[in-house]
């Protein structure tokens, strides 16, 4: 099935699926244009924010009971070419940005939960899966499972880079052209490469555009200025188990019920938290703990 517009702020469709809309304008009209949303499997949800724009977009889903859950970006535009399968979420927190079109395939039962205020530029794609099976010849074991995919909050992702099963990218970290990731990026830091590695640390970045700047403005911007210490994130170390754990307790519930469980104590809390200087995961954990 597909859909061009909705004017409820619930719109129950064939097989189970649903569309919620969130918000509270009484006046809901939200029009799909330049957009596709289909609805193949069964049981899947999609929550969009009230003032979400969809421009040049596809989301289908493909398989059953997956969750596609879009809060208000930093211009109301979304642009998304997301296709999920089988038990799957994607999450996009508040004020992302984009400035191509997103190219994301979430399956095998995993999720992608990115952060605020992250910038994705031109090009990039996330994969959960290498989709096609490869083992060990002698032990005849799998060696290439999926794997879920976080990204935390004020992340910058350049233009053509590749995020692959597996890759986790901590808060106010820097993705560069062209790289691709597989593994774990620590807070404040620039990676580079294919596949990435880390060539700076203790870096905070900022959206202004410097396109027009001057000899003034570059003067200017030599020096930091202080407001940049909230993009500073203090944690470290992470312990990804209690993040699986949450990310495995996901997988276990129904589309609907997921929603319940990432808007709990609101989702701002949990996926950026009311502290500055802490990442997503320091949040998380915390969350998990009480």
């Amino acid at each position: 099935m597909k859909i061009n517009s909705t004017k409820d702020r619930v719109t129950e469709l064939d097989n189970g699926n649903k569309i919620l809309v969130l918000g509270t304008n009484n006046n809901i009209d939200i029009k799909i244009e330049n957009a596709t949303i289909e609805f193949i499997g069964h049981n899947n949800c999609l929550v969009i924010d009230e003032d979400i724009k969809f421009g040049k977009t596809k989301i289908i889903f493909k398989g059953n009971n997956s969750l596609c859950y879009i809060n208000k970006t930093n211009n109301n535009s979304v642009k998304l070419n997301l296709t999920l399968y089988n038990n799957s979420t994607f999450f996009l927190g508040k004020r992302c940005s984009f400035n191509g079109i997103l190219n994301i395939i979430v399956s095998e039962t995993m999720n992608v939960l990115i952060g605020e205020d992250t910038m994705f530029s031109f090009g990039i794609w996330i994969r959960t899966s290498d989709v096609h099976l490869m083992y060990d010849f002698n032990t005849k074991r799998r060696i290439n499972l999926a794997k879920d995919i976080l990204i935390g909050s004020h992340v910058w992702i350049g233009q053509n880079s590749s995020l692959l099963k597996g890759s986790t990218v901590a808060s106010g970290s820097i993705i560069g052209y062209g790289s691709i990731s597989t593994k774990i990026a620590e807070s404040n830091a620039v990676y580079v490469g294919q596949p990435s590695r880390k060539v700076k640390h203790d870096v905070v970045w900022d959206r202004e555009s410097t396109h027009f700047y001057e000899s003034k403005d570059i003067e200017k911007s030599y020096t930091a200025q202080s407001k940049y210490d909230e993009f500073y994130y203090r944690d470290r170390e992470e312990n990804l188990n209690e993040w699986q754990g949450f990310s495995a307790h996901l997988k276990k519930v129904s589309s609907y019920d997921r929603i319940d469980t990432l808007t709990h104590n609101s989702i701002s809390d949990l996926v950026v938290g009311p502290q500055k200087k802490q990442n997503f995961f320091g949040v998380l954990l915390s969350k998990l703990r009480n």
